[in-house]
């Protein structure tokens, strides 16, 4: 698992471009002239999230994939003098300042609350700065983490005195996924959007095997940082999404949804789906092989849908650039020589930033963004243990049962009436006494809808009329039209000729 530098710094200058200019991406305040070093103590630095900020733990080594944070940087006595200006940087640790713009996206996004002025630095993508004087007590910077890895966030502060401070600095790796909290269920819409510009001359262009699911945290389909299994082999380096449809299909209760999009023709594209979401298969894992290439996708795994505050996500937009299944070799779309080991899944920036042969070479625009959106929540009663519920009704052994309202509360959805295409939906209350029923329109698809075009058996061979055209043929018809995003028919399968 790689580790990551996110490096904070506050300059005692009112111009901070005069003492960084970024060209090595350096922050270290010690280089100044005319700097003397304080004491530690006297400065700390925290991250807490963002949706929950005032009632969440202060981060001490965890972070969520893909969540929002407010990384503050403060002093701790009343008696320090004031930030004139600062700046800040994310890079590799293991590779610092060599990978420039790619690196900043491996280890999450960095931007400035609003309120506090900053510029970007040209000679160094990814760093920020102070524009003026900032004269400020406390700075807070936003911090979306990235969906693995470890990070180091360290501060370096520099008051209006001439001193310097190094606080204490945090190293956060993703943790498990907390616990959901969230009552009932939520309903998204995912689209995915493709954005592969530079695609190369080749019969077959596009993006396939479009897939996901909505699930549990025990379940993985794939994880950054690990060798691919085979259902992620077959469909990558084969096209074959069978045997992930099949895994998917298995997997039993610890799948909620599963996500299928028809496959997208060309580099630029779309296609959407639907998912829904309960407290306990709340983690959205989604992928897009890329055709052709070695073995390149890009994707999401297990992206938390459920916030802290115990609400669903209302949306989401994840950038996606390619990655690495590292099953076969090649730095070219048309690729693939094979590995002689199986190597992790990474992301190509780490790889093809510094190959000016590869189409990954330099800073990078996403390839693709995957935007999920909630459509309709769904509440219900929701079970609290009594820790959860000391002001309620209830003893110490009993949990209560709160319903979301006090009256007249709608039972859950039933199920649709048709397992594959339109059929509808209830649901029942009682209110004052009289049982009330609504009704809607519903569509469901799953796995076992999709069928493929299916033919008869060959008939017996019979001489062709004309000798010219054929000494012999035979024909079959169709049995089964395609269903639900199955493989089409064409005309060319029903007639075989031997000449």
């Amino acid at each position: 698992m790689n580790l990551h530098y996110f490096v904070l710094a506050f300059l005692a200058v009112v111009d901070a471009a005069e003492y960084f200019n970024g060209v090595s991406c350096s922050v270290n305040p010690a280089s100044n002239p005319g700097l003397v070093a304080g004491s530690s103590q006297w400065h700390k630095i925290t991250a807490r999230l963002e949706d929950n900020r005032n009632n969440s733990p202060y981060l001490s080594k965890n972070y969520q994939p893909l969540s929002k944070y407010r990384i503050s940087i403060q002093t701790t006595s009343a008696g320090e003098k004031q930030i004139l200006a600062w700046a800040a940087v994310v890079v590799d640790q293991q590779e610092i300042y060599n990978y420039g713009s790619t690196t900043k996206q491996t280890v999450g996004k960095l931007n400035s609350v609003l309120g506090y002025d900053s510029q970007p630095v040209a000679a160094c993508p990814g760093m920020l700065m102070s524009k003026g004087n900032s004269r400020e007590n406390k700075v807070d910077l936003f911090w979306q983490a990235p969906q693995s890895g470890c990070v180091f966030i360290e501060a370096a502060v520099v008051s209006d005195g001439g001193r310097y401070y190094i606080p204490k600095k945090l190293e956060l790796c993703v943790g498990s996924i907390a616990p959901c909290c969230a009552c009932g269920r939520a309903a998204y819409r995912v689209d995915f959007d493709g954005n592969w510009k530079d695609t190369p001359s080749s019969n077959i262009v596009g993006w396939r095997g479009l897939i996901g699911a909505s699930h549990e945290s025990s379940f993985k389909l794939w994880n950054q940082g690990e060798p691919a299994n085979d259902d992620l082999k077959k469909l990558v380096i084969e096209g074959n999404i069978q045997m992930m449809e099949r895994t998917l299909k298995q997997a039993g209760s610890q799948i909620r949804t599963v996500l299928r999009m028809k496959d997208i023709i060309g580099g630029i594209g779309s296609g959407s789906g639907q998912i829904s979401v309960n407290n306990n298969q709340h983690l959205l894992t989604f992928l897009a092989a890329m055709q052709p290439s070695p073995d390149w996708f890009v994707g999401v795994s297990g992206v938390n849908l459920c916030l802290s505050n115990c609400s669903w996500r209302p949306q989401l937009s994840i950038p996606l650039y390619p990655l690495d299944a590292g099953i076969k070799d090649g730095n070219q779309y048309l690729s693939s020589e094979q590995y002689e080991r199986i190597l992790p899944i990474r992301d190509v920036r780490t790889i093809y930033s510094q190959d000016q042969n590869s189409p990954f070479y330099g800073a990078m625009k996403p390839y693709g963004y995957l935007n999920v959106r909630q459509t309709k929540v769904y509440n219900h009663i929701c079970e609290m243990s009594s820790d959860e519920s000391a002001n309620s009704k209830g003893s110490d052994n009993n949990p209560v049962t709160v319903p979301v309202q006090e009256t007249c509360t709608w039972s859950d959805w039933s199920p649709c009436s048709q397992k594959c295409g339109d059929g509808e939906q209830f649901r029942q209350r009682m209110c004052n006494g009289q049982l009330k029923t609504d009704i809607k329109l519903c569509n469901s698809v799953d796995l076992s809808c999709v069928k493929d075009c299916a033919f008869s058996e060959w008939s017996e061979w019979v001489g062709c009329i004309d000798r010219s055209q054929c000494k012999r043929k035979r024909s079959r018809k169709i049995s089964q039209q395609p269903a639900y995003g199955g493989k089409s028919c064409s005309r060319g399968q029903l007639i075989e000729k031997e000449f």
